[in-house]
């Protein structure tokens, strides 16, 4: 009965010493939980975005990006601090997985989709941007939902 109690006990201590060698980029920060974006009802959208104007990108030389946060039926200009808007995005539709964007400029309007953790490249008046709907992560005690999908431009450098 010894033995069997020693087998079980060396057993339950070897078992509690094994680390788990999995995926790193699978492995869940119990510290950080996935923002999800959850549209408002059509009848609440519109309600303004957030946004910075095209700044110097960082460890990106000759890139320049601004960052947003929108809801559906939101728009925002797209320019440098100090020059003339370049065109106007709105998003007409989205979800946690994609956004639609439209962008509006002097020639019509582009509608692009942006799919979450995947940059798109476009091509607008010349210029490349590139359009990335990150996933965020916030403590658990943050908001775990919002109405605001952030979004990401970044003016690539001319080739």
């Amino acid at each position: 009965m010894q033995k069997c109690i020693v087998i079980v006990l060396g057993i339950f201590v070897c078992g509690c010493a094994v680390e788990e060698n999995g995926d790193p980029s699978q492995e869940l920060n119990p510290a950080k939980i996935r923002q999800r974006f959850e549209p408002l009802d059509s009848k609440e959208t519109g309600r303004g975005a957030n946004w910075t104007a095209l700044a110097e990108a960082p460890e990106r030389p000759g890139a320049f990006w601004l960052r947003a946060h929108a809801g559906v039926g939101d728009t925002f200009p797209v320019q440098e601090a100090s020059g003339p808007k370049l065109f106007d995005v709105a998003i007409p539709e989205g979800n946690d997985e994609k956004l639609l964007v439209d962008i509006r400029y002097q020639g019509g309007v582009q509608r692009i989709e942006v799919p979450r953790d995947t940059p798109v490249t476009v091509e607008i008046g010349g210029r490349r941007y590139e359009w990335h709907y990150p996933s965020l992560y916030v403590n658990p005690e943050s908001q775990a939902t919002s109405d605001k999908a952030f979004l990401i431009l970044t003016r690539l450098p001319r080739p």
